[in-house]
């Protein structure tokens, strides 16, 4: 009787131990019609060789997505998203794959958060494939629903950019989209673009360049690009660029657009799960169009960082991406001064131009005119142009313009408030990819990201103005 009250407890231990529910996760890259993974267990679906892992993923103290991420990076780095802007309560959420095909997101009331929209009688399972592509098939093995056809702000080895894809970078203290997006513009070139909600303005390529400068083409309207696993991209535009470890084999990579707006190419050292920059966009991040906000400035001090002009104050204090706003109230009827900042300038809301006149006489129109809150001056072609609004400031030597703010006649302003930039501006150059560091705990939560440390020193200044 002893005896067999102790192999059945032996048993009941095995069981429960074994148990789906106790153990570190469940695995496996198949979900089936009817089943389901929930918030509160580990229960995950794996790509085969385990590179890839799709389950729900903690954003906030209580706050859930459904995404993708890369299993050996050592900060669980995500490459897709299901819900981004609308994470899911930490208690009672649900990602069903229903019976009739369908593929839900639930939050813990049962609200349909997300829907892969895939009913009807010839849906067969869900599957987490090798190279992160999460697919939906039917019993013949065609897909009806994949994750490529819907990036957030990653793009994988073998997963196109077409017309209707566009990567969004995520903001830097939510869980949601931010304002830079990389897609098609109607030129047919694949473009960085600043979309606010008073503004869109395509950043990269260059627009003071043309197509042919720039070695792209607008005739070819096929609109599509795609990365290899070899780190070399093309696309249809004549855009082609290599990753600068392309020779090595093997390597896991990741094309991303990151919070401050640059797109950069990223390689996964496996061993100790950190991302180097293997290629980026962008070498002079204050080339970003409204990385600082409205009314924002860049500054290289010598790290590219941000500020409010004089008489400006930031929206928010914990997000640069608010800009600033005035500190004063001015009406046409209000006596006003200009404030001069050298080596300024704010690109675009350029409602007038005239050449050839005085510094004096272009005071005297923007003092005059309501809609005037500032202009640029040229001296060496004494070139005149008002700015309705200010966005995309950036302040460093050498440029050729001068900034003059209009404010009230009675502020005043020091002269220790006019931003100025370093003597040490970076020069235009591809990062060197051999060592990586990671960014500051809050700046990674979102993309959970890591540099190497040439770009890690140069934006360093930067990111912690955003922490600050």
């Amino acid at each position: 009787m002893f005896m067999y009250a102790k192999l059945t407890i032996i048993l009941l231990l095995t069981i429960a131990f074994s148990s789906p529910a106790l153990s570190a996760a469940t695995a496996t890259n198949l979900l089936r019609r009817g089943s389901s993974l929930s918030v509160e267990k580990p229960q995950l679906l794996v790509s085969p060789n385990g590179t890839f892992s799709c389950g729900f993923y903690q954003v906030g103290n209580n706050s859930f997505t459904f995404s993708i991420w890369f299993s050996k990076s050592s900060n669980k780095t995500v490459a897709w998203t299901a819900n981004r802007i609308t994470p899911v309560n930490g208690i009672g959420s649900l990602l069903v794959f229903r019976k009739d095909g369908n593929m839900v997101l639930l939050d813990y009331n049962g609200d349909i958060v997300w829907s892969t929209d895939t009913s009807g009688p010839s849906t067969n399972h869900a599957e987490l494939l090798e190279n992160g592509n999460l697919v939906i098939t039917d019993y013949g093995g065609k897909y009806l629903w994949q994750s490529f056809d819907y990036p957030t702000d990653t793009l994988l080895p073998g997963q196109p950019v077409t017309l209707s894809t566009k990567l969004l970078s995520a903001n830097l203290s939510l869980a949601s989209s931010s304002h830079f997006v990389c897609r098609y513009s109607d030129n047919n070139m694949l473009s960085l673009i600043f979309e606010g909600s008073e503004l869109s303005a395509i950043y990269w390529p260059p627009t003071s360049t043309s197509s042919w400068s720039n070695n792209r083409w607008t005739s070819n309207s096929t609109r599509y690009g795609v990365l290899n696993d070899q780190g070399y991209f093309k696309s249809s535009d004549n855009l082609t660029f290599y990753a600068s470890d392309f020779v090595t084999v093997g390597i896991k990579r990741r094309l991303t657009l990151d919070n401050d707006g640059n797109l950069r190419l990223y390689s996964l050292a496996e061993g100790n799960g950190s991302w180097s920059v293997s290629w980026q966009a962008i070498s002079q991040l204050c080339k970003v169009n409204g990385l600082c906000g409205k009314s924002g400035i860049c500054v290289y001090s010598p790290k590219p960082s941000c500020s409010c002009p004089p008489g400006y104050e930031m929206n928010d204090p914990n997000d640069w991406s608010q800009g600033c706003k005035p500190a004063f109230q001015i009406s046409c009827a209000d006596k006003t001064k200009l404030i001069m900042l050298p080596q300024t300038d704010f690109w675009g809301s350029d409602y007038y131009y005239a050449g050839g006149i005085s510094v004096r006489d272009c005071k005297i129109k923007c003092r005059k005119d309501c809609s005037c809150v500032g202009f640029q001056y040229m001296n060496s072609i004494r070139a005149c142009i008002l700015k309705s609004s200010l966005y995309n400031g950036n302040t460093y030597p050498g440029h050729w313009g001068t900034i003059y703010l209009k404010v009230p006649v009675t502020m005043n302003v020091s002269t220790t408030s006019i931003p100025q930039s370093g003597l040490n501006v970076p020069q235009a150059h591809d990062p060197t990819c051999n060592k990586s560091h990671d960014f500051a705990e809050n700046f990674s939560k979102i993309n959970t990201k890591s540099q190497d440390s040439a770009v890690f020193l140069y934006m360093y200044g930067f990111v912690r103005q955003f922490l600050s």
